[in-house]
C-alpha cells in the first residue's frame, strides 16, 4: 500500500473525491489504523509503507492495527507490485515496476 508523502497529499485527495464522489472516507474504510496519518506524515517523498500481511488478506482484515509497517523505497514497492502481478497474472505492469 502506498501512502502519499505530504506533498501530493493535498493533489491526491482532490483527485480522489472527484472520482470516489463526495465521500472517498468510505472507499477506504477498514484500511485505516488508528495513527495512520501521523505514520504517512513522517514519510520522505521518495518513500511508502509495505504492510504485512496486505491490507486485502483476510488476517489484516481481522486486525488492521496490527500489521506491521515500515517505510521503504517506492523503488522496492513498485518492484513486488510488478514481481507479483508476473506471478498472479503472467503480466508485467510496465514502468510501474521501474523507478
Amino acid at each position: 500500500m502506498r501512502v502519499a508523502p505530504s506533498e501530493t497529499r493535498r493533489s491526491t485527495s482532490a483527485s480522489q473525491s472527484s472520482s470516489a464522489g463526495s465521500d472517498s472516507s468510505k472507499f477506504y474504510e477498514g484500511l485505516r489504523w488508528p495513527g495512520w496519518r501521523d505514520e504517512a506524515r513522517t514519510l520522505k517523498n521518495d518513500q511508502g509503507l509495505s504492510l504485512f500481511p496486505p491490507l486485502w488478506s483476510a488476517e489484516a482484515r481481522q486486525n488492521i492495527a496490527g500489521t506491521s509497517r515500515r517505510a521503504v523505497p517506492m523503488a522496492e514497492l513498485l518492484g513486488v507490485a510488478r514481481d507479483s502481478c508476473r506471478q498472479f497474472d503472467g503480466v508485467d505492469p510496465g514502468f510501474l515496476g521501474a523507478v
